[in-house]
């Protein structure tokens, strides 16, 4: 129970009780914590001073919160996700992506897409080689595990006549981004650019950033045979959840 006499706020004593049992293992990595109001009770204390405690073990990253399920234990590993991800096709043709990397693990995607036009901003603009507002189709992806936090965010900038050229790139419904280019234009190939840096306010609320951690940015044009840009991914990843790992020369076959 709180301790009036320790001088200590009550948030306070309440994080470092939630703390110790973390750390002692009776809530192990991926467990979650009781609710809100189960805290509340068991503390007798106000939401209010249930919510300050949890923002502090939020920004010390030992927890995570996933929207409309609950309060998680983080786990400290990272999912990874291979250059023979982007790479290898299914039996059916389809290039497997991001996919891959939860298939490894047992796990379901629950990736939410959106679609949107709207004016380019200038950076983009300057890798898809269009001048800058000009109307582009921008497909938004959060991807993710079922139940648990985002990998990653996934902004795809396709120019007017890519879509008109394959105008299923403009459904949300319909997934394969990859396989609809190849489709449309035939082979393509990527090229990534990676950095780091601090995330920006959309990417840490929608990412569930924990204060302090960086995002892994990749700016990943796809051109086709004849050296046109068909789009611009901009990926932002958590640097303590997501990495990102890459193959090259005579790997054998079944490595």
């Amino acid at each position: 129970m709180i301790s009036r006499a320790s001088g200590m706020p009550a948030y306070r004593q309440i994080a470092d009780a939630i703390r110790e049992q973390i750390r002692s293992g009776q809530y192990p990595p991926g467990a979650k914590l009781p609710s809100e109001r189960e805290l509340m009770d068991a503390w007798n204390v106000s939401s209010k001073t249930i919510a300050a405690a949890l923002n502090q073990l939020r920004a010390e990253g030992s927890i995570t919160s996933v929207r409309g399920v609950g309060v998680f234990v983080r786990t400290p590993t990272r999912r990874r996700r291979l250059s023979s991800d982007l790479t290898e096709q299914t039996a059916s043709g389809t290039i497997r992506g991001y996919y891959a990397a939860l298939e490894r693990e047992g796990l379901r995607p629950a990736t939410t897409v959106t679609v949107e036009v709207e004016p380019c901003p200038a950076d983009v603009a300057e890798w898809l080689g269009v001048e800058a507002d000009t109307q582009v189709t921008v497909r938004r992806r959060v991807m993710r595990a079922e139940g648990q936090p985002p990998d990653m965010l996934a902004d795809s900038y396709f120019p007017a006549w890519v879509t008109e050229a394959a105008p299923a790139l403009a459904d949300p419904g319909q997934p394969g981004q990859i396989q609809k280019l190849m489709d449309a234009f035939g082979p393509i190939w990527l090229e990534d650019v990676i950095s780091s840096r601090m995330p920006d306010q959309r990417e840490r609320e929608l990412l569930d950033l924990p204060a302090g951690v960086p995002v892994t940015v990749i700016n990943g044009p796809t051109f086709d045979q004849q050296g046109r840009t068909l789009t611009h991914i901009v990926v932002a990843a958590p640097g303590d959840r997501y990495e990102f790992g890459y193959r090259w020369g005579a790997v054998p076959a079944g490595e």
